[in-house]
Formats: structure tokens, C-alpha cells, sequence
């Protein structure tokens, strides 16, 4: 599992905190199959080993980024495209641009 180079300089582009990195990181080792991750957000930083309010600032600013979207009440969904896989499934790619939350308000 490789994190896209593209990505990666729109993070350190962005100047982010410290804590989107840690987020993210933690984030893409915890994810399932279809990129979901499943949780309140008062339950997952727990899953994840750090602190809520760290957790709070790091999604933020992940959500602005576009790394993460919310997927429904209680999951959340990284992006498919910043992981480069050579099996990257059309349906996830699908289900992150239509079916996120974002995808619904459009």
C-alpha cells in the first residue's frame, strides 16, 4: 500500500497540523475492503488510538482537503484515489464521487 505522490504534496502544500497527518496515517491502517471506516465520532478516536480533539482537527482539515468524506451517520470514507493500488475498483470510485455526502448534494 502506497500513498499517491499527489496527494502527499497537496497535504505539504497545504501546511496542515500535524494532527491531519496522524489522522490520516492512522486512518488508512484502520480502513476496511471499501475504504470505510465505521464509528461516531466519539467512538473512533478511540478505535484509533488518539485524542478526540486531535481527531476533530485532523478529519477538519482532511475534509478540506478532500482525503475523507463522510459516508453516513456514523462511518466515514477515505478517498480511493490516495491509496495507489493497481486494483483500484470502479464501483469504491463510484461510491466515493456519488454516494458520499458529498456526492448527495450535488
Amino acid at each position: 500500500m502506497l500513498i499517491d505522490d499527489k496527494y502527499i504534496n497537496r497535504l505539504i502544500k497545504s501546511s496542515t497540523s500535524t494532527r491531519s497527518y496522524t489522522v490520516l496515517l492512522k486512518f488508512i491502517y484502520a480502513v476496511d475492503s471499501s475504504y470505510l471506516l465505521y464509528g461516531s465520532p466519539d467512538t473512533l478516536p478511540i478505535k484509533l488510538g488518539i485524542k478526540k480533539q486531535d481527531f476533530n482537527e485532523g478529519i477538519r482539515e482532511l475534509k478540506v482537503l478532500g482525503f475523507i468524506r463522510k459516508y453516513s451517520k456514523f462511518a466515514y470514507m477515505l478517498n480511493p484515489r490516495v491509496i495507489s493500488k493497481r486494483d483500484n475498483d470502479s464501483r469504491i470510485i463510484y461510491t466515493w464521487e456519488e454516494e458520499t455526502i458529498l456526492g448527495f448534494r450535488k
